[in-house]
């Protein structure tokens, strides 16, 4: 799949060289407010065509628990408390932009491919009611791959002589996250009970989670495991600030 991406991008970059006129270097504004720095490339193919590269990065960043407890469920039999988090990112993306007036100003819409790499960690303790434990400290390390494609709607505006605002205003899109965590944890907890309560609080999800999602068990190693790959829609919208290369 990374290969196939890989070819995509330098046929369009190259076929994109062959016929080189406005050549545009952004940066994305909305991703700086979530630590990421995006960088993109927009070449000129036609009058009313172009491509247009993509590269993100996210530095290894520690997000306050209190914005990850946000999506735990507490003060119910199972309660999961999440201190601090840490994700980092790097993603390419490829998008061939039609424009209905000429490049490189007006509405486009463009289709595209995608594909980001994730690491995160967590640290937070679990609580069991029923189980009679509480404040188990526990770990999550583990990774994610997202390969997206869809279509994407935006406007770009030219401002002054070099200038532009690009606002992809809607994108949709269909995205396969697969992905893999190993939950660690040096209290003695019974990692086999464990594991019976991740799969139920899986399929009490919507999306059949449960289904899509293996865990294992490694009690004498004080781990457990969980892989899987999901099928997902995306929407997504950005904005980002340009300058024309002469």
């Amino acid at each position: 799949m990374k290969t196939l991406v890989s070819g995509l991008f330098i046929l369009l970059f190259a076929t994109s060289l062959a016929y080189s006129q406005d050549r545009i270097v952004k940066l994305g504004a909305t991703d700086l407010l979530f630590n990421t720095l995006n960088v993109e490339y927009e070449q000129e193919i036609t009058p009313n065509t172009s491509f247009q590269g993509e590269l993100s990065l996210r530095i290894p960043t520690r997000v306050p628990g209190i914005v990850t407890n946000l999506f735990v469920e507490e003060n119910t039999i199972r309660d999961i408390h999440v201190f601090s988090s840490k994700v980092n990112m790097v993603g390419i993306e490829g998008m061939y932009k039609i424009y209905t007036g000429k490049m490189p100003s007006g509405f486009f819409y463009a289709p595209y491919i995608k594909l980001n790499r994730y690491g995160f960690e967590l640290e937070g303790d679990y609580d069991n009611q029923d189980g009679g434990y509480y404040d188990v400290p526990a770990s999550v390390e583990g990774n994610l791959t997202t390969f997206s494609t869809g279509v994407q709607l935006g406007t770009q505006w030219k401002v002054g002589k070099n200038m532009t605002i690009n606002w992809n205003f809607f994108g949709l899109g269909l995205g396969v996250i697969s992905g893999n965590a190993t939950y660690t944890s040096e209290n003695t907890v019974e990692y086999n009970k464990w594991k019976l309560e991740v799969e139920d609080f899986l399929e009490e999800l919507p999306g059949n989670f449960d289904q899509k999602i293996t865990i294992t068990s490694q009690p004498e190693n004080k781990i457990m495991t969980a892989d899987g790959t999901i099928v997902i829609p995306s929407v997504r919208m950005s904005l980002s600030v340009g300058y024309i290369l002469q």
